[in-house]
């Protein structure tokens, strides 16, 4: 199983970005993405395109599993 963290950003115009985080510790806390997403979201580092991402929106684990069919 696949997972990784979706976080999204906004701007004080309404528009958003995700940013997918891959390769992620296995036991992460709401406290611990918390302090993340708002840190990236205070450093306005992210640029929309017609202003800086300056809110953190939501932050969410993603699991991706796959399932291969027996096709010969």
């Amino acid at each position: 199983m696949n997972s990784y963290i979706m976080m999204k950003f906004a701007n004080d115009f309404d528009e958003t970005m995700q940013l997918k985080v891959d390769n992620i510790k296995s036991g992460l806390t709401d406290e611990v993405v918390k302090a993340a997403i708002l840190n990236i979201a205070d450093s306005k580092v992210l640029q929309g395109k017609i202003a800086t991402m300056n809110k953190a929106v939501e932050a969410k684990l993603v699991e991706t599993t796959y399932t291969e069919f027996d096709i010969a």
